[in-house]
């Protein structure tokens, strides 16, 4: 018995070096990779944070009333008599002042005060607006138009020759009523 004591105590000991040999690799192992993958984390972490923030700086205004401007007949650039015939109208952002609120604008039936209101603020403005629109149909050339996004890029073009004409008073969107080239 007193043989075997010392072997089987040694091997108990080389068990127990063995098993904290280990148990350091694996926590030195688990370290380095959580060590690895946190910077990965932390910059996911800071994208979604900076997105996020992004999102409730970047707040829309608010949809204001739609005013018709009119109807227009313009000569198109392409040579020949082609002309192009179209109602605009021009979807307002909602005035910050205390403005019209959105359902001001009547909706289905009523609204004939909100109307009159809307044409009333928008009307110094008008010939303005007009202005730009005309210029900028009559710079359109038919395959321009009928290009795949040739109407979106001409609201476009239209929203951001309006907002440069009169600057307080935001058009956020441009609508086609009727729309025909000759």
């Amino acid at each position: 018995m007193a043989n075997n004591q010392p072997g089987g105590n040694g091997l108990n000991v080389k068990l127990i070096v063995l098993a904290v040999v280990i148990a350091v690799i694996s926590g030195v192992s688990s370290f380095v990779a959580i060590r690895l993958a946190m910077p990965q984390q932390i910059i996911v972490e800071k994208h979604i944070q900076e997105i996020e923030g992004a999102k409730a700086e970047t707040h829309a205004p608010e949809l204001g009333p739609v005013y018709p401007i009119g109807e227009f007949i313009v000569n198109l650039s392409d040579p020949g008599r082609r002309y192009l015939k179209t109602s605009v109208v021009l979807q307002m952002a909602l005035a910050g002042d205390g403005g019209h609120k959105s359902g001001d604008s009547g909706g289905h039936g009523g609204g004939g005060d909100a109307s009159a209101a809307i044409k009333a603020e928008m009307s110094p403005f008008e010939p303005l607006y007009k202005d730009a629109i005309i210029t900028t149909l009559a710079r359109q050339s038919v395959a321009k138009i009928n290009a795949p996004e040739g109407r979106n890029v001409l609201k476009e073009e239209l929203k951001t020759a309006l907002n440069q004409r009169v600057p307080s008073k935001a058009v956020m969107d441009v609508y086609f009523t009727d729309f025909v080239i000759q």
